[in-house]
This record gives C-alpha cells, structure tokens and sequence, in this order.
C-alpha cells in the first residue's frame, strides 16, 4: 500500500497541517480500535447498509469504503459486493486489509482518486465528521460512482444534536487487556474536541494514552448543499444503521 505524505512547510500550509492532524486521529489507539468498539453489531450495520444499496441499486455488484477503520464493515460486506477501502491511517488500512484480503488504500477523504468506479460508495460510523472540506470528500465520492450509483454517508452529530459538556466512559475487555477511555469534549467554533484518554491493562503493566480528536458539526444544510453541487439527488434517512441517521445519493 502507498501512502500520502506532506511535504509542505508547516507554518505556511494550514490545510496540509489539518490533513497530517487527520492521520494523527488514531495514532496512538489504531492497535485498539478493534477493542475500543466491540460493542458495535457490524453485522446489523451492514445488513442495512445491504439492504439500503440493493433497495436503491438492485443489480448493484461493486462498494468503496471510505474510511474503512480496521474493516469489520468490509468483513460483512465482502460475500454480498466485490469490494475496496480506503484509509487515511495506515495502521488501520493495514488491519483491514489483513482482515479482508481486500484492496485498501491509503488516502485523505477529502481529495482522492484510485482511478476506479463502483455501484456504491460508503462513509460510515460517523467518519466523515473528520472531514476538512466537506465539499471535497463528497465531490471526491460521487465521482467514484458509476452512473446510477448510491453514495451512503453515516453523519457525525449535528450542532443541534451536540451536548456540551458530556463526559462519557467507556470499558472494554478481551484476550487479557482491559481497556477504559474516558472522554471530555468541547466545541471550538463548528468543531466538536474530543480529549480522549486511555487507560490500557495487560498482565505486563498499565498503560496511559491520550489523544485529541476533532469533528466538525456539520449541519443538514451543509451536507444537502454538498451532495446537490457533486450532482448527487439528496435523501435524508433519519435512523440509519445505528440511529445517527444516513445520508444517501443517487447519482445520476
């Protein structure tokens, strides 16, 4: 797999240091990701993903998944479509592609071209609120769809759905690790700051992470705007697989 670099003077470009913040989002965590979210029924998630693509796209034969994680969604998926991800982390691509034996590449959601065009196109679990130009990532998925196409976005929370000051905690164990993070947040600007902290239990020792995370609460205004200038129809489900709703397209 090849992976994007930046090669830029960081003082300067702001866009590029945003988009090396992107990468870092896991950096620290991508080995316990798996752990972290093993509350997740990706079997349920993907039915409805299934479900929703053949609803809309019935002969519908090939999926990209962006920001495809550690690729349990692929997992599910892979018997039903022939498939490929795609991942800014290279850690997790990795872990995806050793799961699946999929293709996976290694890139920014936000501009991207693989040279290739599928029957669907998912963004899911929320990732798209890591997005730094919401335009660009949706221009850069309608543009791997084939004609007649479906594009599936699972949103991050809305600025109308965000609690301020929620302090959540989560605790998680398997194969002899034991896993708490609690998780502090905030908002700066449209920005939703997630302060993470990990504790990591193992018979060798506890271990402490700490990582920071940045969503943008992008608005159902802003998403429609989006899908509708990358010549998308725009639907709205309000559930979606895991009761964050879904953002669906059709291309044309």
């Amino acid at each position: 797999m090849e992976y994007p670099t930046f090669p830029v003077d960081w003082g300067r470009d702001s866009m590029a240091f945003l988009a090396c913040q992107t990468l870092n989002m896991f950096e620290k965590s991508a080995h316990l990701y798996d752990l972290a979210y093993s509350f997740k029924d990706y079997a349920a998630e993907s039915a409805w993903v299934r479900s929703t693509i053949r609803s809309r796209v019935p002969e519908a034969r090939s999926l990209l998944d962006v920001a495809c994680g550690t690729g349990k969604h692929l997992e599910q998926l892979r018997d039903d479509f022939t498939c490929q991800g795609l991942d800014l982390n290279p850690e997790l691509a990795e872990i995806a592609q050793e799961r699946t034996g999929i293709k996976v590449h290694g890139a920014s959601m936000d501009s991207f071209d693989i040279g290739e065009r599928f029957d669907a196109v998912v963004c899911l679990f929320s990732s798209i609120g890591y997005s730094n130009d919401l335009p660009g990532a949706i221009s850069s998925m309608a543009h791997h769809l084939n004609p007649g196409g479906v594009l599936i976005v699972e949103p991050w929370l809305r600025p109308d759905q965000w609690i301020a000051g929620h302090v959540q905690v989560l605790d998680q164990e398997a194969d002899g690790i034991r896993l708490l993070r609690m998780t502090t947040s905030w908002v700066e600007g449209s920005q939703s700051v997630l302060d993470m902290h990990y504790l990591v239990g193992s018979p060798s020792g506890i271990e402490h992470l700490v990582e920071t995370h940045r969503l943008t609460l992008f608005s159902l205004a802003e998403y429609q705007s989006a899908f509708l200038a990358s010549g998308l129809m725009f639907e709205f489900d309000q559930d979606g697989p895991i009761g964050r709703g879904a953002l669906i397209g059709l291309a044309s």
